[in-house]
């Protein structure tokens, strides 16, 4: 049995709805009779902190060490303790940064621990929402990071509110940092242009779904499928049957 035919034999059976995705070959899947939460599309324009800003901030391990190179205009990660397999490129930049302090900012991402924090006040912040019992525990558990984004997966509309509030938080530390720094020239922000014939694509398929009723039936099984999977073992999602074809993309 195929991954497609065993969703298929699930709708079937009423277990689920299926809904086509707004984008792409992609499906929703949903309880039967309930209306799929489709996550906004991407905007031509859309706002977003530089990559190399981003990863030095957000990614807190502590094996690494992270500074900004004012004369390049680039933000650097890289292993703390060198040894004898580094690449040339970074026995340089260890050199250089010895030798041209004055060109290099020394950053300190944000740590574990005030990630976790921006998420427990996320959280608590959820007074109406049916899903705050499920981040609480998420909060409570063993991997309380990794439990909370699967919460969130399974809830697009509040995983998109959480992105935009990380996102915010992130900004502004980075400029807290900046000025700090004195960095002001510093563009910390970047807009992401869409291709048109990209754009023209996602408008298409979305007045497609909003249009037909056939369309609207297979909207809404993915979440339900990623559900499902985010609870299996990797024993089991070694068997999973899925086509060779869904590793490509359209």
């Amino acid at each position: 049995m195929t991954f497609g035919s065993f969703l298929r034999a699930a709708a079937a059976a009423g277990v689920v709805d299926i809904h086509k995705a707004p984008r792409g070959p992609d499906v929703i899947l949903a309880p039967p009779g309930q209306t799929p939460i489709v996550e906004p599309p991407t905007l031509a324009g859309r706002h977003r902190i530089r990559p190399d800003l981003w990863e030095c901030f957000v990614d807190w391990d502590e094996r690494y060490q992270r500074v900004y190179d004012e004369e390049r205009d680039v933000a650097i990660r890289f292993p703390s303790h060198p040894t004898a397999l580094d690449p040339p490129d970074q026995a340089d930049l260890r050199t250089l940064i010895v030798d041209k302090p004055e060109r290099f900012h020394p950053i300190e991402p944000v740590s574990f621990t005030g990630q976790l924090d921006w998420m427990r006040e996320f959280v608590n912040e959820q007074l109406d929402s049916p899903v705050r019992t499920e981040l609480q525990t998420a909060m409570a558990s063993a991997r309380p990071a990794r439990a909370f984004t699967i919460v969130l997966n399974s809830h697009p509309s509040l995983r998109a509110e959480w992105a935009a509030r990380r996102l915010a938080l992130v900004e502004a530390q980075i400029r807290q940092w900046a000025e700090r720094e004195q960095l002001t020239a510093l563009e910390i922000t970047e807009t992401v242009e869409e291709p048109p014939q990209q754009q023209a694509a996602h408008d298409r398929a979305a007045a497609s779904a909003a249009t037909s009723d056939e369309d609207e039936r297979l909207v809404r099984m993915r979440d339900h499928v990623k559900r499902a999977i985010d609870r299996m073992p990797a024993a089991e999602l070694e068997r999973l049957p899925i086509p060779f074809g869904y590793s490509f993309e359209g």
